[in-house]
């Protein structure tokens, strides 16, 4: 995955990022950065269409029994903490502001700017966390 900064953070970010210094830096930044494996990663600004599927996939989930939340960060790991488009769990969510067990679906929208190896990359991390 490819770590997108401005130039500003760029010349300053130290590789690899400890997770309590992404928070500092990245906490509340809009568009949303993802953490993985001591990099930032800037979440795409999503569009309209973007926004449309997104509640579509959530409307359909919701319609057939799962319980939904959109733009979670997920605590799941020690060396991520992505931000799936939307996550949907059978039963309740577990109390907690952010989920720290691995939902039972995590749904990425690709963007433009995404590549199929980076969706990949996070499908494959997704269904190790799931277990």
């Amino acid at each position: 995955m490819r770590a997108i900064n401005d130039n500003k953070d760029m010349a300053t970010q130290s590789l690899p990022l400890s997770l309590a210094e992404f928070h500092r830096k990245y906490d509340g930044a809009k568009p949303a950065y993802e953490y993985w494996h001591g990099v930032a990663i800037q979440k795409p600004m999503p569009t309209v269409l973007h926004g449309v599927v997104q509640s579509i996939v959530m409307m359909l989930l919701e319609k057939a029994g799962w319980n939904t939340a959109s733009e979670v960060r997920l605590k799941v790991v020690s060396d991520a903490e992505p931000i799936p488009d939307a996550i949907a769990v059978r039963g309740k969510f577990k109390s907690g502001n952010y989920p720290t067990a691995a939902p039972e679906l995590c749904i990425e929208i690709m963007s433009p700017s995404d590549t199929l190896a980076e969706a990949l990359d996070k499908a494959k991390s997704y269904l190790a966390w799931g277990g």
